[in-house]
């Protein structure tokens, strides 16, 4: 008889060798999960019982983490994950170690997959079995579908989701969770080219415009107003503006030295650094709060700020002039969602008929730096890592250029 483990070091509960009696079969139950283990025989060496000491195993040493998608059907013989396991499983990984808009496109990208595969394994996902999720991704709407109502995604975004699905795979296979030729069937397929496909190529957007910019500023709360402000002065990320505390700001300076606890890059070691000048200076200071390790830009005040506005405009507007009540009830974060304040800004957007978005922002002032300072400037304040980023962020300030040599050479 196999001696039966009972606790880990740390004091947690290790799942034991279950027997199910009407079968004969034996299992193991771990992180809620029913794992068939194969034939009941106790007796050390057998084979149930190897399968049983290895999942333990492995559940230890990933962090109590659940084993490997690959378990073991009801004849014992080894089965392989389906698509659907493959999702729960990436999306757990991606949930913690991702940022909420990485996240979100992932879920997107893997949605699109299991509602055609789901219950396929993953041995059986290859070239042609992608091509038609990315050609159904592609697909324009059926006329009068208003369930789907969209227009079609472009190539780029195509092409992106695809990636996403490839990288489920090969991840999962670096882990250990599906077999490698499982990764190696996903990743043959090549990404759309332009011309060649009928996903259409919607012209890049340009950076922000002031005028745009001031015609919406009166529709916004204080707090959102001072984050655009910020965004066009600084080239910063919405995602790091939302974060300034005065315990992350060095304000020994002329220039504010905000580094951000958490930015795109940070999963590659890079550091990040946001400067603020005097001008951004002067609309983020009425928010600095007493305690250092409080937000400047306040969820709650944001909450009672919208709810006097509602409250203050007359019945009739409301609906009309898109003016909301908020509710104080329901705000959790200590921070402004990014998300939340994207959605107002594209609010007040639409009241005065123009439209761009917090990137585009961040696209107008480092168009502006590279202009007056040059690309190298324009590379540093953006914290990005190559001039071939910068480019793409900054291609305006290239055709601009360009247009001027012509005058003189052409």
């Amino acid at each position: 008889m196999a001696k039966k483990l009972k606790t880990t070091p740390d004091g947690r509960r290790i799942p034991a060798y279950c027997h199910h009696k009407p079968s004969g079969r034996a299992y193991v139950r771990i992180n809620g999960e029913h794992i068939p283990l194969g034939d009941y025989d106790p007796s050390e060496g057998s084979p149930s019982m190897e399968r049983y000491r290895r999942l333990i195993a492995e559940w230890r040493s990933s962090g109590y983490r659940t084993p490997g998608l690959e378990a073991v059907g009801p004849n014992g013989a080894e089965r392989v994950a389906t698509v659907r396991e493959l999702t729960a499983w990436f999306l757990t990984w991606a949930e913690e170690n991702y940022s909420r808009s990485e996240f979100l496109l992932c879920r997107q990208a893997m949605k699109a997959l299991c509602e055609l595969y789901g219950t396929v394994s993953v041995c059986e996902v290859g070239v042609a079995e992608l091509r038609t999720v990315r050609e159904q991704l592609a697909r324009v709407p059926d006329p009068g579908d208003e369930a789907k109502a969209r227009r079609p995604l472009g190539r780029k975004t195509v092409n992106a989701l695809l990636g996403r699905m490839q990288r489920a795979f090969k991840y999962a296979a670096s882990e250990g969770q599906i077999p490698p030729e499982a990764a190696v069937n996903a990743s043959v397929l090549k990404p759309l080219k332009r011309g060649r496909t009928s996903a259409p190529d919607y012209a890049v957007r340009e950076p922000a415009c002031r005028e745009d910019v001031d015609k919406v500023l009166p529709y916004l709360t204080p707090q959102v107003r001072a984050i655009v402000e910020t965004l066009w002065h600084t080239g910063a990320r919405i995602g790091e503006v939302v974060q300034l505390r005065s315990i992350d700001v060095d304000m020994s300076g002329e220039v504010w030295v905000f580094t951000p606890t958490q930015h795109k890059t940070k999963h590659h070691g890079h550091q990040r650094a946001v400067l603020l000048g005097p001008r951004a200076q002067e609309f983020v200071a009425p928010f600095i709060k007493d305690d250092p390790e409080t937000f400047w830009f306040d969820p709650l005040e944001e909450s009672r700020t919208r709810s006097e506005l509602w409250h203050d405009t007359p019945k009739g507007d409301r609906s009309r002039n898109g003016v909301r009540c908020a509710r104080p009830g329901a705000v959790r974060r200590e921070a402004l969602d990014p998300r939340k304040v994207q959605n107002w800004l594209r609010q007040a957007c639409s009241k005065v008929g123009v439209k761009f978005t917090s990137h585009q922002l961040r696209h107008a002032a480092l168009s502006r730096i590279r202009a007056e300072h040059g690309i190298e400037s324009a590379r540093l304040i953006a914290g990005q890592h190559s001039q071939i980023v910068t480019r793409g962020y900054t291609r305006s300030i290239e055709l601009a250029k360009a247009s001027e040599v012509a005058k003189v050479s052409g």
